[in-house]
């Protein structure tokens, strides 16, 4: 396998990863609105590449120390 060949498969598994989380986010989403009985979600499942590309690439925080004073704020 060339490298070039390498680098596309990496690129597809990444692809594939952040599809699996916008899905993620789009189901939690509706099942916490059905949960609650109320709502609508449009917004968090429209919205869920967005979600997906912050956390993975801007926004700054550490899962084992949530109350770390250098993380970034997700409003």
């Amino acid at each position: 396998m060339s490298p070039d060949q390498t680098v596309l498969n990496t690129s597809s598994d990444f692809k594939s990863s952040h599809q699996d989380m916008d899905n993620a986010i789009r189901f939690l989403s509706a099942d916490a609105v059905h949960r609650a009985n109320s709502g609508n979600p449009g917004m968090p499942m429209g919205m869920a590449e967005v979600a997906t590309e912050l956390f993975s690439h801007f926004l700054k925080f550490y899962s084992e120390n949530p109350t770390w004073s250098d993380r970034a704020r997700f409003v």
